[in-house]
């Protein structure tokens, strides 16, 4: 389990760098309008909003003592991702001189979150509930327990006796 979240948490490092890269190229070298920055980077917005809910899922398991701040960082995520999406999509009342500041800023906000989420993953998972660490401990000794070797004597014996 604890190597599934620290993927997860690899997985999602890469994604907001690769939405952090896109975002920046849409507004400073394409100078694209806001509501084509959302349509360029909405799909994977949508991803890296999945992979958030999945982290936070796992972490739940692992460490549901730190619970309420799972929730409530991950409402920040979700509430900042709101927010930029709303910034992007209703930009009455900006000036088109300063959309690309105010898309920039909303958009560090929005890292910022995800980092601080990040940042308690790898903490939870560094510090994992110790009932539920030696649970797992323990399913991965049975689970490399058995051997190949092990498993090919029982199909050869199980294969055996069908003849």
């Amino acid at each position: 389990m604890l190597n599934i979240i620290r993927e997860q948490i690899k997985t999602l490092e890469d994604h907001t760098r690769d939405l952090i890269a896109d975002v920046n190229d849409f507004v400073l070298v394409k100078r694209l309008p806001p509501q084509e920055v959302w349509n360029q980077s909405e799909g994977k917005m949508a991803d890296l909003k999945d992979l958030l809910e999945n982290l936070k899922k796992s972490l739940l398991l692992i460490n549901a003592g730190k619970a309420p701040t799972i929730e409530r960082l991950f409402q920040e995520v979700t509430e900042s991702f709101d927010s930029f999406k709303k910034m992007l999509t209703v930009t009455e009342g900006i000036e088109p001189e300063e959309e690309p500041r105010v898309i920039l800023d909303r958009f560090r906000e929005t890292s910022i979150a995800i980092s601080n989420f990040l940042s308690l993953a790898k903490i939870a998972m560094q510090n994992p509930d110790p009932i539920i660490e030696e649970i797992l401990s323990l399913k991965s000794d049975a689970v490399t327990s058995r051997t190949p070797k092990d498993v090919k004597e029982r199909f050869e014996k199980s294969y055996r006796e069908e003849e």
